[in-house]
């Protein structure tokens, strides 16, 4: 497996580090984790610098709304994801809808910033809002581009 993770309770943190080629499987076994009792509300440090994702563009879809219903479930944390550039575009889709959970969600090219900002104050200090409360903040739509004809 090319996916490594770190649960640690007593930090409620999550740390995930891709190292080689990782595949929807890989993922999934990822978000089983993440699924376990609690766990989906701790902080998460995604370190993707290493890893060479093999995802279709309808795996990393079925992901994605995985993660989402997850979010129906229990209040997800805050998490930050450290990704080459290259990966920001072939996914954005996906990130988007990371993104559209109502929780601090940042994107960083370095695990140093990465690590700060989920190391950072705002962050250990975040709650979930409470059920039934509005949104924090609003979802912007998603960019549209021209298609090709």
């Amino acid at each position: 497996m090319a996916l490594y993770w770190t649960i640690d309770s007593r930090l409620r943190l999550m740390t995930v580090v891709g190292d080689g080629l990782v595949t929807r499987d890989n993922l999934a076994d990822m978000l089983d984790a993440m699924a376990m009792p609690g766990v989906n509300a701790y902080r998460k440090l995604v370190d993707g610098l290493g890893a060479e994702v093999r995802v279709s563009g309808e795996e990393a879809f079925e992901l994605a709304t995985r993660v989402r219903l997850g979010h129906q479930v229990s209040p997800p944390g805050p998490l930050a994801m450290v990704l080459p550039p290259t990966l920001f575009d072939s996914y954005r889709t996906v990130f988007g809808m990371l993104a559209a959970a109502d929780r601090p969600f940042r994107m960083f090219e370095t695990l140093e910033k990465g690590r700060r900002w989920i190391e950072s104050p705002a962050v250990l200090g975040w709650q979930p809002p409470p059920p039934g409360a509005p949104p924090l903040r609003s979802i912007a739509a998603p960019v549209s581009r021209p298609l090709k004809s």
